[in-house]
């Protein structure tokens, strides 16, 4: 009941935030140049430690995930499967029947054999930046499986060897156990 003893419906207040996804400016436009995204894929990477410096983890990265302001501003959204990161950290009830999403997370975290953490976080971060780079899904198989694949198209699109190095490195499965 409301202080004054009046009934009060509770309700969710969200702030609407003008911007689209991550991909849909540089997969709809022709032409976008390479240091351009290299700025939006730079200022996810700053939001997720961000987060992560807060001692939280999204538990969920993806395209659909990560909006862009006018003005370029990165902000991530949808944070439903994240939470404060401690040791033993489980989601809640209502979110053991999913777990991340599929091209973007591991396939331990979408098989429930692994929680999320910021190891499964840095994986899906990487997993938008290839996305982003190349207009393709990098996929949740494993390691071995799609390195040599996503390499070629880094190297189709010039990603520069050294940022290409970078993002195979975080699409790499961790150990994310506490």
């Amino acid at each position: 009941p409301f202080p004054g003893g009046e009934p009060c419906q509770p309700f969710l207040l969200l702030e609407y935030l003008a911007g689209s996804r991550i991909s849909d400016p540089l997969l709809a436009v022709a032409g976008v140049p390479l240091a351009h995204k290299v700025g939006l894929c730079a200022e996810l990477a700053r939001s997720v430690q961000r987060l992560h410096e807060l001692n939280l983890v999204h538990g969920d990265l993806s395209t659909n995930n990560v909006l862009v302001e006018p003005g370029g501003r990165v902000r991530l959204i949808d944070l439903g499967q994240g939470g404060p990161l401690r040791r033993g950290y489980q989601p809640d009830d209502k979110n053991l029947d999913r777990a991340g999403t599929d091209g973007f997370s591991p396939a331990a975290l979408l098989a429930r054999r692994e929680l999320p953490s910021q190891a499964s976080d840095i994986r899906q971060a990487a997993a938008v930046v290839f996305h982003v780079l190349t207009g393709e899904l990098a996929g949740s198989d494993c390691e071995a499986d799609g390195t040599v694949r996503r390499q070629g198209q880094l190297d189709r699109m010039d990603v520069p060897p050294e940022l290409g190095r970078i993002v195979q490195r975080g699409l790499r499965d961790r150990d994310a156990r506490p």
